[in-house]
């Protein structure tokens, strides 16, 4: 096994556990914008207006972070299949 091989191997791993991740980071912040959105239709009053305030700056920055995974990954996954060429018996590079 080349070092090219082994790197694209522990690149896949890490492809997997970062798409993992990504998927369990949506799912969860879904679940938590959906619960906010409830209590938001009848939280009143100067510390509900706050707390919004600081959830949709977070809500953002949460979709800055997925939207920056995601791109991440489907680099990660382009430079895994140039690895893999690069790596076979006749690179087609």
């Amino acid at each position: 096994m080349t070092d090219a091989t082994r790197l694209s191997h522990l690149l896949d791993d890490y492809a997997a556990a970062l798409a993992t991740h990504l998927g369990t980071v949506k799912e969860e912040f879904g679940q938590l914008e959906r619960a906010w959105s409830a209590l938001s239709e009848v939280y009143e009053g100067a510390a509900a207006d706050q707390f919004r305030n600081v959830f949709e700056s977070t809500a953002g920055r949460m979709q800055r972070y997925e939207d920056d995974a995601a791109g991440l990954l489907t680099v990660l996954r382009a430079r895994i299949e140039t690895l893999r060429r690069f790596d076979a018996t006749q690179p087609e590079l």
